[in-house]
């Protein structure tokens, strides 16, 4: 707003309105308080034109703040400038009053008393028509400084976000290759087995998985039913794979179906409960994906009922690419607005479980991802 002409100067014209009315009410109730004669009407007219001299004023003494700026190399020079402008200013604006003044009654015509009165006033206002001239250089250069700050402010908000999306992106691209190679590896896995019919479906899942994840590409935020879905076409080739040897449970809140969650979040976590808690027992196991909301806060989890991890907590998390890749994701989107933990269950197994904030994937994502 006050980079419109019109609002910067209907600011000029408040400010100064105010300042030449304050003046006028004190000189009227100090009159009034000594028993004076004095009218509060005339008194606004001569301190409003006195005023409103200094409103035209402003903007010539920001041109000149700007045309002889007092930096280190300028600074002797435009200090003489300045000094002579604002004894010119204060000196005009004298005669400006003086001149109301002889309209109201308050002094005679004649152009010697306007001479005399006003280099009186001139003398007798020194010390305040000089400190308005520096008080708009102060407030100006003020504003400089503090729009310089924003727009600083602004440029680094802008470079940081840009750095979050791309090591958001980065990350997720580390995801692509490491499932794709996984995928391929169960792909030559069944052919050495003469299983040549479920690799077909294999490859023909693989391909849809793709697709999505192609479709979904630069998104870090998606709805959970679309995150559910991929995960769901991502266990079908997992179940291809091992057969009755894998059972899938999926214990989805119905409040949660909309709920924004990052893309790619929970396949790692999928991954990582079939690799350890499943694909070494000859019997299989189960996997459990859940999802629930807790007022503001969701609750996203992935169960397995493997042998559990040495020691009962999280390996160190760079030993996988999946589970580091989502703590990293995790990180940049929600600083410390989350958890993340994998760990044994009371119920026996693994459980990878997060918290993120809660928020509909209509709503607008504040974070800037």
């Amino acid at each position: 707003m006050l980079s419109r002409p019109r609002v910067r100067w209907l600011l000029v014209i408040g400010f100064w309105t105010f300042f030449g009315s304050l003046f006028a009410v004190e000189l009227y109730l100090l009159s009034r308080a000594e028993g004076g004669s004095l009218t509060l009407g005339p008194a606004l007219i001569r301190h409003l034109a006195w005023s409103y001299t200094w409103a035209l004023f402003t903007p010539v003494v920001l041109w000149l703040r700007r045309r002889f700026p007092l930096d280190r190399r300028r600074w002797p020079n435009s200090l003489l400038v300045h000094l002579a402008m604002c004894l010119l200013m204060a000196l005009i604006g004298s005669v400006v009053f003086v001149l109301a003044g002889q309209l109201t009654g308050l002094y005679p015509g004649g152009l010697s008393v306007l001479v005399d009165h006003s280099l009186l006033l001139f003398a007798t206002w020194l010390h305040l028509d000089p400190f308005l001239y520096w008080l708009i250089i102060g407030l100006s250069y003020a504003a400089q400084y503090y729009r310089e700050s924003r727009e600083r402010q602004l440029r680094a908000s802008q470079l940081e976000a840009q750095l979050s999306r791309a090591r958001l992106q980065a990350l997720e691209m580390q995801l692509h290759p490491h499932f794709l190679f996984n995928a391929l590896h169960t792909i030559a896995g069944l052919i050495r087995t003469h299983k040549s019919a479920q690799a077909v479906r294999v490859v023909t899942g693989l391909g849809e998985l793709l697709r999505r994840a192609l479709d979904s590409a630069g998104a870090q935020l998606v709805p959970l039913k679309q995150e559910i879905e991929f995960v769901e076409r991502y266990l079908e080739i997992e179940q291809i794979r091992f057969g009755d040897r894998l059972t899938v449970e999926l214990q989805i809140e119905p409040d949660t179906w909309d709920a924004r969650v990052p893309h790619l979040i929970l396949q790692p976590l999928v991954e990582n409960a079939i690799q350890h808690g499943i694909a070494p027992r000859a019997a299989g196991g189960r996997v459990k994906v859940s999802a629930r909301r807790d007022a503001e806060r969701l609750h996203l989890a992935v169960w397995d009922d493997g042998p559990g991890l040495p020691g009962g907590s999280l390996q160190p998390v760079r030993d996988g690419v999946g589970l580091a890749t989502t703590k990293q994701r995790l990180e940049q989107l929600y600083g410390r607005d989350h958890t993340f933990a994998v760990a044994n269950s009371a119920d026996g197994g693994v459980c990878a479980a997060l918290q993120i904030p809660f928020q509909l994937a209509t709503d607008e994502w504040q974070s800037g991802a």
